[in-house]
């Protein structure tokens, strides 16, 4: 973005603008941006052909396998105007540990997670931060899910597969196909916050609607390894 020096003709019609007019022109501002991204934010669709099931009927599980494993990925981020790319391991084990390296190209930062469950804890720049989603997307990217069903939930089923809404709030659109995730959607009333699409090419896409955010996983090698040392888990 282009920055303007204190000769701009832009920087010296705002100082010379009354306190009034820049609070008048920074709400119009705002509201403009707010609009524009409520416009942008993706709806949930209505479930076709879904029938209720009761909370205490479980939802199928997708579990990690039952030896260590080491995946190792590609990664590219895209936020505004900024994109950073890097890659990535993941070492993992059932039922529910996984740790995570990261490293942006060129040399130019790296950092860590530690996911344990539901709980992330993250050593790593501002900048890296954002590269992980939350524990479910991740979980999800990973080949588990563990979300359990809630007071409201719908389920619709095929030959493949089934797609199911897990609700009231937060509502979860959930689509799995041969006991693979496709799609994870997280949703405020009808809106869609968070979303993770499984691509034909075999890529994983997580995008965050309210800042568009969006990050690509490709992952290029699944190894079994023997168990990890117990240090690996801790921060």
């Amino acid at each position: 973005m282009a920055r303007h020096d204190s000769e701009s003709p832009s920087v010296r019609h705002l100082t010379s603008s009354s306190p009034r007019r820049k609070a008048l022109r920074a709400i119009n501002c705002l509201c403009a941006c707010v609009a524009t991204l409520a416009s942008c934010t993706p709806k949930l669709a209505p479930l076709a052909n879904a029938t209720p099931v009761p909370s205490r009927e479980p939802l199928p599980t997708i579990e990690l396998p039952k030896h260590s494993q080491r995946i190792v990925f590609s990664w590219r981020l895209e936020e505004s105007e900024l994109e950073v790319r890097g890659e990535g391991a993941a070492r993992i084990a059932a039922p529910d540990s996984a740790r995570i390296d990261l490293f942006v190209m060129g040399g130019l930062g790296s950092g860590a997670a530690w996911v344990i469950g539901d709980d992330m804890r993250l050593d790593a720049p501002e900048a890296l931060r954002k590269v992980l989603p939350p524990p479910a997307f991740l979980w999800a990217a990973l080949g588990r899910f563990a979300i359990p069903a809630g007071r409201d939930t719908l389920v619709a089923r095929s030959d493949t597969g089934l797609t199911a809404e897990i609700g009231p709030t937060p509502r979860w659109r959930l689509a799995v196909r041969q006991g693979r995730v496709m799609r994870l959607e997280r949703a405020d009333g009808d809106r869609i916050v968070d979303r993770l699409e499984r691509r034909g090419d075999g890529s994983l896409v997580y995008y965050h609607a309210p800042t568009r955010r969006q990050l690509t996983l490709t992952i290029t090698r699944v190894d079994s390894v023997a168990p990890f040392d117990a240090s690996i888990w801790r921060p």
